[in-house]
């Protein structure tokens, strides 16, 4: 399951996983399972214990940049996943003895945070980085229109405006504590998280098809919540919130919604790396620390 075939940009059509001849599905096959739709638990169980995710019990979403294939950062270095409420007293430990982590950035709002708090893990340190900006908020109906990637790149660009001195702070941890692990999360670890992810994939050397494939793996890690997350979104838009125009876009984790974002930063900022020296200020010496402590 660890091969990485080609990515296919998924359609509109809710899919479920189908075994043929009882076939093991590939984590790209599985990641195409509609949000509509539950992913077998057996196929579920394997997936989560298969590279990169990070077969810790309770874990949401919880997966190591470097151990994705193939890799260009350093296993056991830089760690992604979704929140950490989920997780039980007798799993909390293992993010230090385990991941040996001394801080864990959460980009998560105040609001966020206080429904599900952070656990309290002796020896790590919590660091919450709040918002700087005011985030415009999403419209589920413009993400109908085509596939939702236009909406996407439009969300995303306001997640970089919203969230850069929150990811400043996590690359300004990685080009100051060499050797030292770090994890940042938001509630499902896909669209904060998951920019950030690119950045630093992005600045490691790793290919568009990897970020991108990096990205649709949050559907396999959001699983175990996923009845939790559309009970969120009918909060948020009402009872009849998984009937409604372009919450299926919304919801899904599309390779072209990555893809297009990145071509996005390519036209505006110059790239990822582009965006790290004209937004962030980091020269081309910060940056080439930066590599050296995270690349392979």
């Amino acid at each position: 399951m660890t091969e990485l075939p080609h990515i296919a940009v998924r359609s509109d059509i809710p899919t479920e996983v189908t075994l043929k001849n009882n076939s093991q599905p590939t984590l790209p096959q599985i990641a195409s399972t509609s949000i509509f739709h539950a992913i077998p638990d057996n196929v579920l169980a394997d997936a989560l214990t298969t590279p990169p995710f990070v077969p810790i019990p309770g874990a949401l979403n919880l997966r190591d940049l470097g151990l994705l294939t193939p890799s260009t950062v350093k296993p056991g270095l830089i760690y992604r996943s979704g929140a950490l409420h989920t997780l039980p007293p007798s799993s909390t430990p293992f993010l230090k003895s385990q991941l040996h982590l001394r801080k864990i950035y959460d980009f998560r709002s105040e609001n966020e945070r206080a429904k599900g708090p952070d656990p309290e893990v002796e020896g790590v340190k919590n660091i919450c980085l709040n918002y700087t900006e005011k985030p415009s908020r999403a419209v589920p109906g413009d993400f109908k229109l085509n596939g939702g990637v236009d909406a996407y790149v439009k969300m995303y660009d306001d997640v970089l405006r919203v969230h850069a001195q929150s990811y400043k702070t996590v690359l300004m941890h990685l080009r100051d504590r060499p050797g030292e692990a770090v994890l940042f999360h938001c509630s499902a670890g896909k669209d904060r998280t998951g920019i950030l992810s690119a950045i630093i994939l992005s600045l490691a050397g790793q290919t568009r098809e990897v970020i991108a494939y990096d990205y649709i793996l949050t559907r396999i890690g959001i699983e175990s919540e996923r009845e939790m997350l559309t009970e969120n979104l009918k909060v948020w838009l009402g009872d009849d919130a998984m009937e409604q125009d372009g919450v299926f876009e919304l919801s899904s984790s599309n390779a072209a919604n990555m893809l297009a974002f990145l071509k996005f930063m390519d036209e505006k900022y110059g790239g990822p790396v582009g965006w790290c020296r004209s937004i962030l200020g980091f020269g081309d010496e910060d940056l080439d620390v930066i590599r050296r402590n995270i690349c392979v």
